[in-house]
């Protein structure tokens, strides 16, 4: 919207207002004006629901259907119309600072149902006093503030709208302004709790306003609107959403926050205005606040990829820009509703600004035009489900962007005067725009007349005359599908259609409109869309991973250096977890993958196990699984609830990746030296007086009290009085020092609450000294042996210690750090405990099903650590601050990921676009070799799975082909009643879900050999009415089919699947 004002407006709206006062007692003829327009009149509804044509129209909702309408241009255009002149110059851009209405509330009376006798009779009666004020009474005002659907703020708008010489809204606009100006008493008004003093403080407000301000109020809403939009920062929308939403999850760059329906809104907190990615198309009126429509792959703020779900690359995304917090709650209030930005809803509204008899009056500056959403062709082609980028030319005549092109000779297009047309739609461009629009009126007669066959015939680029007749279609009886792309087709199966030389779209959406077998239209469509985004999420990551991905076939079995993050993928079956375990050993055992598969054809697999299982009971692997419910709480760190003595705390606990990270990060040669075990625990300890300290220290002992107890490594000692008479305290903390303690833990000894003096490894079992050292207090004689490696120390804890103080109970075990943490610590301070660590050993994280994550969720901050330069030793290396611990985190450059990936996993939307850059990618493909040699009745088993796989790849893709794995046991059982087994409890259940049960591209794939039959014993007509094919959509066309059990117990079948057309 410029930022001119301009108040044309004032005239046009005043001979509105006198030609609304004629209508009180033909409020028929006030909608039909609308209408004629081209306004679209909402339903009424009598009864709750029942939707029937509106009757009744009052001066106010008449106004605010014209201002719904979020574009200047086509506002313009519905005022000159129903005035029959041009008083307002539609190329200027008007209405600036005047109050829209939303389009979903315009009207300010409610549904029939609702209605009182009188609402609308009372705004009538508010119409005609309003030129006087002072007819206007404070009952008057208070009675229609009464009514349903009217505010304060909305009442204030439609008085300005007709009278602004006398009036100004205080609204959402307005009253940050006026509060600016030193006017807070609008607040107030706007939010009183008494209608019945409403009109009176109004009428103070505005006096007191016209005293202090001389301009007009006019002015004064231009000047609100104008600094309202200059005003509304990222950080208020970001404090507005946490109020609405709750804490957002992100970083310095974006943060992303979810509502009830799971949809996402981010902002960046980065930038001075406020700019809103949502996941949805918004309704036409936030069209002039759209910034950009991301199509999936567009690039956008890179770090939705890694903290959004939704709104990432792989995704469509809209940015809006220049909201304030009004039009922000109204976004957030339709982005709230289940039906909001379906496709429903967006043909719905396509529809009410551009019903079928505006296109005769279509003008080429309402026909396309790039940033202008609601002009013809540009919100047309948002019904493509990759939105995104568009280009002029697929509209046959449009505006370059680039006026460089404007003077260029092209073969096909024009350049002239800053228009560019398509030279073969006419010499000028009026003629080509007159081309175009003839046509474009010739696809809409054809598809409201069933002439689909017509619409191929007429010269419009494809996408463009399906896009049309798709929505112009009737939706009683769709037979148009919004896929307007070959390649969207594959995707859902059709290869054959599309690749047939008689292809016609047409005759795709009559085989789409047989496969939805009488499914609502639009749920089928959502369904369709699915489809199609997950196939497209899939190729997408598969390019992003071209350049690193790795046949295993074609691998360089010379070089011995290995991917620190890797992913296995294929279709199910294949062996992708069974081939973790060797990738795993060829880590561990700094060899290749073609040594460990030497190995287990000499040694056999289960050498290869057992090497594996030990690496993983000596912490060198650790194994997970993936899953929708997995979370970040469970992989890096979360609380937990523990109970110690009856009572609960709660602790920071590690999780897997933390683990084994910290694991991998220890310096292993140390700790052999010092005897500091693998993950050992760290314990605060508090040794007596100082004598007592000091003998320890120099018998390398750990000591504590209650030695009345007794020994305690006697059982009957427990049940002792001298045991019974201490508390159950005291009783933990001996248990804790006894059988707590394990060998190669680390003790420390407290100075004060944040000092320690001495560290310690444990290094024997407890026992009780009977024979008391004279430098020992009396009662410290529960023993243990350590080796103090430091001593007489002055090392501050507490910021080790998450700035939390040690307290003065003997022992416990201090959570906050680890081991390694400590000698990090230690060794900056000077306390140099560490040597050089340069070739750590290996450490492999196996993450099997790795997309069946969310991994936005459960990597979080750290999906940007595993890269291998920002690695922990690295000149880039990174670390972020955990949220539970404050610790900081870095992954070690000795740790390997391996992760699975089913391919073929329809369930899911592919793989995170964050994940897919930070991997290499390893093909499993199915390997029907290994199975050449398994012979069943003369059927070699290799050769079937290889024709099926053949057969799978052209009705399908590769990724759903069937993995050798699946028929591996014949080696040891090759029967026919086994690999009969194995095609009805394994084959033909993954086909069903392949293929989406489509039972006769199963029978393709097994070359029609009777397995799979047409069950000719069902009659469909015989089930059901005689109008079944109108209301459901079903005919006698419909196969119903049944697995055949005879077919399966002889080798025939199996045979025919190899196939002959002879």
């Amino acid at each position: 919207m410029s930022q001119q004002e301009n108040y044309d407006w004032i005239k046009a709206f005043k001979e509105l207002k006198e030609l609304v006062k004629g209508y009180r007692n033909n409020q028929k003829g006030l909608i039909k004006l609308l209408e004629t327009a081209g306004i679209d009149v909402p339903s009424d509804e009598y009864p709750e629901k029942n939707k029937v044509p509106l009757e009744h129209m009052d001066p106010f909702s008449f106004l605010s259907l014209i201002n719904k309408h979020p574009n200047a241009y086509r506002r313009s255009e519905f005022v000159n119309k129903i005035l029959g002149k041009e008083i307002l110059n539609t190329e200027i851009e008007h209405f600036a600072g005047v109050p829209t209405s939303q389009g979903t509330a315009a009207l300010f009376f409610p549904y029939r149902y609702h209605r009182k006798d009188g609402d609308i009779e009372k705004l009538w009666d508010l119409f005609e006093c309003m030129d006087d004020p002072s007819k206007i009474t404070a009952q008057m005002f208070q009675e229609v503030l009464s009514i349903h659907s009217v505010g304060f703020s909305k009442l204030t708008q439609g008085l300005f709208w007709y009278a602004p010489e006398l009036y100004l809204p205080i609204d959402g606009q307005t009253t940050p302004y006026l509060i600016d100006i030193n006017f807070p008493q609008a607040y107030k008004i706007k939010n009183a709790n008494s209608y019945s003093v409403a009109w009176q403080e109004y009428q103070r407000c505005l006096s007191q306003i016209r005293q202090a301000y001389t301009q007009p109020f006019a002015k004064i809403s231009f000047e609100a609107w104008l600094q309202n939009g200059k005003k509304y920062s990222a950080a208020q929308a970001i404090q507005y959403l946490e109020k609405r939403y709750g804490a957002p999850i992100g970083s310095t760059h974006i943060q992303v926050f979810k509502n009830r329906l799971n949809r996402e809104i981010a902002v960046d907190p980065s930038l001075k205005s406020v700019k809103i990615f949502i996941e949805l198309m918004p309704t036409v009126d936030f069209f002039p606040n759209i910034d950009r429509v991301y199509g999936i792959s567009d690039k956008r703020n890179q770090h939705l990829d890694t903290y959004s779900e939704h709104l990432g690359t792989v995704n469509s995304a809209v940015l809006l820009k220049n909201l304030t917090e009004e039009t922000l709650k109204l976004l957030c209030d339709w982005y709230e509703r289940p039906e909001s930005g379906g496709l429903k809803e967006r043909v719905d509204q396509f529809l009410s600004q551009w019903a079928v008899s505006s296109i005769s009056k279509l003008k080429f500056k309402n026909y396309y035009q790039l940033n202008q959403y609601d002009s013809f062709a540009r919100w047309i082609d948002l019904f493509d489900i990759s939105m995104g980028a568009t280009y002029g030319n697929n509209f046959h005549v449009w505006q370059p962007q680039d006026e460089k092109k404007e003077h260029r000779e092209h073969i096909v297009y024009q350049y002239e005067n800053k228009y560019a047309w398509q030279k073969s739609f006419g010499q000028t461009f009026d003629e080509a725009f007159e081309t175009v629009k003839q046509r474009v009126q010739a696809v809409v007669e054809f598809v409201r007349n069933g002439q689909f066959i017509e619409i191929e015939k007429i010269e419009l680029n494809d996408a463009l005359k399906w896009k049309i007749a798709f929505v112009y279609q009737d939706f009683a009886k769709p037979k148009v599908y919004p896929f307007f792309s070959k390649e969207d087709l594959k995707r859902l199966g059709y290869k054959s259609i599309v690749n047939s030389s008689s292809f016609s779209y047409m005759a795709a959406y009559e085989q789409l409109d047989v496969d939805r077998q009488g499914k609502d239209y639009f749920e089928y469509v959502k369904q369709l869309n699915q489809r199609i985004l997950e196939a497209r999420m899939h190729e997408m990551g598969k390019k992003i991973a071209k350049k690193n991905n790795i046949d295993e076939g074609q691998q360089d079995m010379n070089k011995i250096s290995h991917a620190l993050n890797r992913i296995l993928f294929g279709a199910a079956g294949t062996g992708k977890t069974y081939n973790t375990v060797n990738h795993a050993l060829a880590i561990l055992q700094g060899t290749d993958i073609e040594t460990i598969r030497e190995k287990e054809r000499t040694d056999g697999r289960q050498q290869l196990k057992k090497d594996f299982e030990k690496f993983r009971a000596d912490g060198r692997i650790e194994f997970v699984t993936f899953h929708q419910s997995f979370s970040y709480e469970d992989f890096v760190e979360g609380i937990r609830a523990e109970t110690d003595n009856g009572s609960i705390s709660y602790s920071v606990q590690p999780g897997l990746f933390k683990i084994i990270c910290d694991r991998a990060r220890e310096n292993k040669k140390v700790m052999k030296d010092l005897g500091v075990r693998s993950e050992a625990n760290v314990w605060k300890l508090s040794i007596g007086d100082l004598s007592t300290r000091q003998y320890c220290f120099a018998h390398n002992e750990i000591r504590v009290g209650w030695g009345e107890t007794g020994d305690l490594s006697l059982k009957e000692t427990k049940y002792s009085q001298g045991y019974t008479q201490f508390s159950s305290t005291d009783h933990h903390t001996l248990e804790q020092f006894i059988s707590g303690v394990e060998i190669g833990d680390v003790v420390v000894c407290l100075k004060s609450t944040s000092e320690i003096c001495a560290v310690g490894v444990v290094t024997g079992d407890y026992f009780f000294d009977t024979q008391l050292p004279s430098e020992v207090r009396e009662d410290y004689l529960h023993c243990r042996n350590v080796n103090w490696i430091l001593k007489d120390l002055e090392f501050n804890i507490r910021a080790l210690n998450g700035g939390v103080g040690l307290t003065l109970k003997t022992m416990y075990r201090l959570w906050r750090f680890t081991w390694n943490d400590l000698l990090q610590a230690l060794n900056q301070e000077g306390y140099l405990l560490s040597q050089d660590n340069e070739n750590p050993e290996p450490f492999v994280l196996i993450i099997d099903e790795i997309n069946r994550g969310n991994i936005s969720r459960i990597f979080g901050e750290l999906i940007t650590l595993i890269e291998d330069s920002k690695r922990a030793g690295n000149e880039e290396s990174l670390s972020v601050k955990l949220p539970y611990s404050k610790k900081e985190f870095s992954v070690p450059k000795n740790l390997y990921i391996i992760g699975t990936m089913n391919s073929s996993d329809r369930s899911l939307t592919g793989l995170d676009i964050a994940l897919r850059r930070r991997f290499t990618f390893i093909e499993m493909p199915p390997k029907p070799k290994l199975l050449k040699n398994v012979i069943i009745e003369g059927v070699n088993i290799g050769k079937l799975l290889e024709v099926i796989n053949q057969r799978i790849e052209v009705l399908l893709d590769r990724d759903h082909c069937i993995g050798h794995a699946n028929f591996m046991s014949l080696k040891e059982n090759p029967t026919l009643e086994h690999l009969a087994g194995i095609f009805k409890q394994k084959i033909i259940p993954q086909l069903q879900e392949y293929f989406f049960d489509d039972w006769a591209k199963i029978n393709l794939v097994f070359f029609n050999n009777g397995m799979i039959v047409e069950d000719k014993e069902i009659n469909i007509s015989g089930l059901f009415p005689a109008n079944i094919e109108q209301d459901m959509h079903y005919s006698e066309q419909k196969k119903i089919w049944k697995i055949e059990t005879e077919a399966f117990k002889t080798i025939d079948a199996f045979t025919k699947i190899l196939g002959s057309k002879s």
